[in-house]
């Protein structure tokens, strides 16, 4: 089985690299943007001259970069595994030590499968219903955390406002003695 290494960009090309069974590249460093023609000739490069046709997919969840990629490859039946971070940044300290770039990530991310595989997770996708609720969830809770910042705002304690939310608060601010602050 191949394995393709995606080192996912927001703002540019992904880098992507084939991986064969016995750990050597069949590709040189390929450059990917998120499109299904793309992702089709990276998929047909990685098959080619495969005994199997079976592919599986390493990347690291970037933004949500990912999401496209993933749902792409999930509708071809191809294995996703989506690693840590910090595992990515391990690996490519001990091939790499003083380096960093999508080309050596993109390897990195291929080798992931043959140096750790037990500690990759193969990607499930959910159905979209439970992902919208994920998102309602994750935006209700953001919706709390500030209506709380205000109250605290309001009644003065600047303190836990800063310290809840991070920052001084909205562009002005309510203090105790009813002045406006910037």
């Amino acid at each position: 089985m191949r394995t393709i290494g995606l080192d996912l960009a927001v703002q540019t090309a992904h880098k992507a690299v084939v991986l064969d069974e016995t750990g050597h590249f069949c590709t040189p460093i390929l450059t990917v943007h998120t499109r299904p023609s793309q992702l089709d000739q990276l998929l047909a490069r990685a098959r080619d001259g495969a005994p199997s046709a079976e592919v599986q997919l390493v990347m690291e969840p970037t933004g949500m970069a990912w999401f496209p990629v993933a749902v792409y490859y999930a509708r071809q039946a191809v294995p996703i595994y989506l690693v840590n971070s910090q595992q990515v940044a391990d690996l490519r300290r001990y091939y790499q030590r003083h380096a960093k770039s999508d080309r050596i990530d993109a390897r990195v991310l291929a080798r992931l499968l043959l140096v750790n595989p037990d500690k990759l997770h193969r990607l499930v996708l959910p159905a979209a219903t439970a992902f919208a609720c994920q998102r309602a969830c994750k935006q209700l809770d953001h919706s709390a955390t500030q209506i709380t910042a205000v109250k605290r705002e309001a009644a003065g304690d600047r303190s836990l406002c800063l310290a809840r939310t991070g920052r001084a608060g909205f562009r002005r601010s309510i203090c105790a003695g009813g002045a406006l602050l910037p």
